[in-house]
């Protein structure tokens, strides 16, 4: 019977010693994508703008990826399913969020942004240059003048500030017709010394809507008088009705000095010396002609140089004095006892002492103590 059993047990064991181990079997698993950037180009986006989307995507399992794009607004053009698709943006300025799905056929993972599109941007250094009822407006480009949509510029003018008027508010200010895309624009039929304010807007379009930019820099200005003198100006010393002569700088007028009507006069051709003897030549008020009338003292027009540009528009509010040198080219700022800005330019000098005389360009400014000219 003991034998038996030790036989038994042997078969046993070597029956299980005969048997195979399943070995364990290793887990499958799967490393889900990684989204590693979200971009979109251009980095500022306006309405109604093609945009460029990428998603850039990695797998460490290095599987094949899927990509699927959405949006809230908007629409994909050219498909919805690569890593780099094209988006238009919608009209006006809500934002979109736009969202990218990456999925490696077992997981997915997801990233969003928002864009918020911009307004078309307006142009800046806004410039002028007035004229005989009309002012020369000038400006540097918007930085948007290429985009998609670009229509050009608005010119808008008032009696009064309106560049913190929202856009859909300033069309009934608006000068032009249509939209141009120059940086220039001429404002005629302007009534001399009517102080207007003007600004310049981008404009787009597209269907039916109308993008105007916020204003650009706003400035006031006013239309002037101005022309050329009625007559040569001698110098005070020349031959009798030729150097008894002085300017009405109002129209340019060149007028026998006459003592008794102080007020039709600004400026004389003198010399250097006080009492307009043998000197150099200077463009003079008629305060200093009281050595021979008292009645001049009281005349003061203020004089100053300001080189050789007869574009500049805004006259210098100090620095004025009663007399200085005369040079051909020269601009003078006036400033007449009234108070009213002017400016004058000697175009030309002839003759020899004591009978030289000019030739001279005027403008001159009807609103009182407004520095524009």
């Amino acid at each position: 019977m003991a034998r038996t059993s030790r036989w038994l047990l042997l078969a046993i064991l070597l029956v299980g010693c005969d048997k195979e181990t399943d070995p364990i079997q290793p887990v499958d698993r799967n490393f889900p994508p990684e989204i590693v950037n979200l971009t979109y180009r251009p980095e500022r986006v306006l309405a109604d703008q093609e945009v460029q989307l990428i998603c850039g995507a990695r797998d460490r399992d290095a599987d094949p990826l899927g990509y699927r794009w959405s949006s809230t607004a908007g629409e994909f053009r050219g498909g919805f399913q690569l890593p780099i698709v094209r988006w238009l943006s919608p009209p006006g300025e809500a934002p979109s969020t736009l969202l990218v799905r990456v999925t490696d056929q077992r997981d997915t993972v997801r990233a969003e942004i928002e864009i918020v599109p911009a307004r078309v941007l307006p142009p800046d250094s806004l410039g002028f240059v007035n004229g005989a009822n009309l002012v020369d407006l000038r400006w540097q480009h918007s930085a948007d003048r290429d985009v998609s949509n670009w229509e050009g510029y608005d010119v808008f003018a008032a009696s009064r500030s309106i560049a913190s008027l929202p856009a859909d508010s300033v069309g009934a200010y608006r000068l032009n017709g249509s939209s141009f895309d120059r940086e220039q624009y001429r404002v005629i039929g302007v009534e001399p010394g009517q102080r207007t304010f003007y600004h310049v807007r981008s404009r787009r379009e597209y269907g039916d809507v109308v993008e105007l930019s916020v204003a650009g820099p706003e400035i006031q200005t006013a239309a002037r008088l101005d022309g050329f003198g009625s007559a040569s100006l001698f110098e005070i010393g020349a031959r009798p009705g030729r150097g008894e002569m002085g300017v009405r700088i109002r129209d340019g007028a060149v007028l026998p000095l006459d003592p008794s009507s102080v007020s039709e006069f600004d400026v004389y051709l003198g010399t250097a010396d006080p009492e307009d003897r043998e000197g150099d030549l200077r463009l003079k008020s008629v305060s200093l002609l009281a050595y021979r009338s008292t009645r001049w003292s009281g005349r003061i027009t203020g004089i100053r140089p300001l080189g050789n540009d007869w574009g500049i528009a805004v006259a210098p509010e100090d620095g004025y004095a009663q007399q200085a040198p005369l040079e051909v080219g020269t601009v003078y700022a006036i400033r007449t006892a009234e108070g009213h800005f002017a400016k004058m330019r000697v175009n030309e000098l002839r003759g020899s002492p004591p009978e030289r005389r000019v030739e001279f360009q005027w403008a001159w400014q009807p609103e009182p103590g407004y520095p524009r000219f």
